[in-house]
Order: C-alpha cells, then structure tokens, then sequence
C-alpha cells in the first residue's frame, strides 16, 4: 500500500497485489482511506482474476524447499 498525491485530492491510497511468480499487478485497489475493505476489495479481485473458473479447476502445487 502506498498513498499518492492527485491533483484536487489530497491523498489516494492505492493497494496493488502483485503475482510473486511473474510479478504482475493482479488486484490494484485505490481509495480515499486504506482501510481493511480496500485490501479485501484488492485481494478479492486478484483471486477473481487469477482463478476465472475455481480454484479446484487448476492443479496447485506447493513448492517444498530443502
């Protein structure tokens, strides 16, 4: 989360998830407060977009270190 100066505002705060692997935005979210309903609007829309059809569709894999 960042704050961003606009031109007749005075601070818009601005939420970006980022896909780690490909390091896309997928779920940037802007308002006037940064408060707990900008980050789930964020994330909400970053899982939407990453996972159109489910997520029990696409075949995780969790990646084990060591």
């Amino acid at each position: 989360m960042t704050k961003v100066p606009v031109a007749g505002f005075e601070l818009i705060s601005l939420v970006v998830v980022l896909d780690w692997y490909t390091k896309m935005s997928v779920g940037p979210c802007a308002g006037m407060q940064g408060k707990a309903l900008l980050w789930l609007t964020a994330l909400d829309l970053a899982v939407n977009r990453q996972f159109l059809n489910g997520v029990q569709v696409r075949k995780v894999r969790r990646r084990i270190d060591g």
